[in-house]
């Protein structure tokens, strides 16, 4: 069998509990009674209990703590858990949660044990749970409390796990998730100059070598550049690697040419693959953008 793809989403299968109890985050913990839902998930937008006309119409309630600037709505606390297996081929993998938003307070619990805690509800964040899972083919479970009480924002800004997660998985070396940086230096229609700075990590338990390949495409599919650095890193440490590549001729982008070259970063260990990041980028005269695919 392959081994699962680095980024993949973690929305489908959880169960919801609307209010507040005791050791839910325990692995023990019986949620057969909780509504399965999944993600994204926002509780202020549900019919609350105690239908009264003129009171409480559907999810709206006059008694609303934050009234007419969060919408009439709801808050209060929320819980949420799901179960996941490594697969045998991902064992050993580095194995991180990425949440798009919670709102508002968060608490992440990975079988038990807290690996995080989140008290603004706009921020996305990413968690490592490699040190809280149980080995391939064993049951984990992850459980999330999510608060959202007063009246904390001038808008409405619902309840609970409002965007999606994700499961990445990478080798304990690895190019960090949000370390790569790309921005034009110079350009026009003969040539532009890009500098490309990218973040790897050693996680791994001895000193290596460390190379980092980058091949950038062009729209029509062909290699344009092509280039490569070599560092050596002790355990747990972090390196920013910068990059200056010149490409001929380019293709610059605008509404109405969206031309899209493709960034291929791959990391190397002791001249063996780790994993590859590719990056779509962009061109046009007066900016420089990059969407981010992992």
């Amino acid at each position: 069998m392959k081994a699962s793809e680095r980024k993949s989403l973690f929305d489908r299968n959880w169960y919801f509990y609307r209010g507040d109890v005791r050791n839910a985050e325990s692995p023990v913990y019986n949620d057969s009674a909780w509504r399965k839902v999944d993600l994204p998930h926002d509780w202020s937008i549900e019919p609350l209990e105690n239908q009264e006309p003129d009171k409480v119409v559907g999810p709206f309630s006059r008694e609303s703590v934050g009234g007419f600037a969060t919408g009439q709505t709801v808050g209060g606390k929320g819980w949420y858990r799901k179960t996941f297996i490594i697969s045998p081929e991902d064992a050993g993998k580095r194995h991180e949660l990425y949440f798009e938003g919670i709102y508002n307070q968060s608490e992440i619990w990975i079988n038990g044990q807290k690996a995080y805690y989140n008290v603004y509800g706009y921020t996305s964040f990413r968690v490592d749970i490699t040190p809280y899972c149980k080995p391939a083919g064993e049951k984990n479970i992850i459980a999330v409390k999510v608060i959202n009480e007063g009246k904390n924002s001038r808008w409405y800004t619902g309840s609970g796990i409002y965007r999606h997660v994700w499961m990445i998985r990478t080798s304990p070396s690895y190019i960090e998730d949000w370390g790569t940086f790309i921005s034009t230096n110079s350009i026009d229609k003969e040539q532009a100059v890009v500098i490309l700075n990218t973040t790897i990590v050693n996680g791994d338990t001895e000193e290596g070598e460390y190379t980092v390949n980058i091949n950038l495409t062009s729209p029509r599919g062909k290699v344009v550049s092509t280039t490569n650095s070599t560092v050596k890193m002790t355990s747990g440490n972090k390196h920013e690697i910068p990059f200056t590549i010149t490409v001929k001729k380019p293709r610059l982008w605008s509404t109405d040419t969206p031309e899209l070259y493709i960034a291929n970063i791959s990391l190397w260990k002791n001249k063996k693959k780790e994993r590859r990041t590719i990056h779509p980028i962009r061109y046009s005269y007066h900016t420089f953008l990059y969407r981010k695919r992992i």
